[in-house]
């Protein structure tokens, strides 16, 4: 009889792991870097969703955020080794973040067998992701099948970013300073998406309720045509409009869960206070 390896599963704090599934004894979570000047924060340890967005209005200057240390992937895989026979790490989008890249060097280094896979995405469906794969485990299939399904799973994911400020989108150079002022006097508030791993400006609103209708206008189109079992709304310290966005879903559909958490603070550093995001997967 086939012995089934025992896996460990791991992933980076851009993932919204909420607490419940925190707890999982095979899971671990390796945290992003928040750097304000010299002084560098771990991502949901060092600094809590409330003190970044206090310490973002107060600075002048955005924070910048980074893929966590090699030595970070290193210990932990040195220390895996000896635990588990093999890994499956799933990361926020390679395109986005160095993340992937650090995680496969520090494999090699420890040659320690891990399937490190570019989610292409990043939030909550990285954790979707890592619960289909223990599934998966758990019902006989090896690691290599599996990363080989999960590669392709986020041609299923809908994740669309309404950005709470576009001074921090100013700060951190996507936009610049005519677009600021324009975009501020006009009350415009873009709505981005997650393309194959990318940021895409998806559509711009005039105000925030409408572009928070526009979002709900396309999953009410995405609805018809597949199957959609759930739906997460995230925030930063957004959670009554959260809260809003998930009635008008329920009122609506009587088929869905909708799950409300924060975003990811390396996400909310980009984003700024006030940002919200819609994700759903399609079957």
């Amino acid at each position: 009889m086939t012995t089934v390896k025992k896996v460990a599963w791991i992933t980076d704090s851009s993932a919204y792991v909420p607490e419940k599934e925190r707890t999982h004894k095979d899971l671990y979570i390796v945290p992003m870097n928040i750097s304000f000047g010299n002084k560098i924060y771990k991502d949901g340890i060092d600094i809590s969703p409330d003190e970044l967005y206090v310490k973002m209005d107060e600075m002048k200057d955005i924070p910048k955020t980074s893929q966590p240390a090699l030595s970070d992937f290193i210990d932990l895989y040195t220390k895996l080794k000896h635990d588990y026979d093999e890994a499956i790490a799933v990361h926020i989008s390679g395109n986005l973040s160095g993340t992937y890249n650090v995680s496969n060097l520090a494999a090699k280094l420890t040659n320690f067998p891990v399937e490190v896979i570019d989610s292409r995405i990043l939030s909550y469906p990285i954790t979707m992701m890592i619960n289909k794969g223990m599934k998966l485990h758990s019902n006989g299939m090896e690691a290599k099948e599996i990363a080989d399904i999960l590669r392709k799973e986020h041609t299923k994911y809908h994740n669309y970013i309404l950005v709470g400020k576009l001074e921090q989108l100013y700060k951190g150079g996507r936009i610049n300073g005519i677009q600021k002022m324009i975009g501020s006097l006009l009350n415009i508030h873009p709505i981005l998406q997650i393309n194959n791993g990318n940021v895409e400006i998806y559509k711009k609103s005039r105000t925030k309720n409408k572009a928070i209708n526009t979002i709900l206008e396309q999953f009410y189109i995405e609805k018809q045509k597949h199957t959609i079992k759930t739906v997460q709304v995230l925030h930063a310290d957004a959670i009554d409009e959260a809260k809003s966005i998930r009635d008008k879903l329920v009122r609506q559909y009587d088929d869905i869960d909708v799950l409300i958490g924060p975003i990811s603070q390396t996400i909310g550093v980009h984003g700024g206070k006030g940002s919200l995001t819609m994700i759903w997967k399609v079957d």
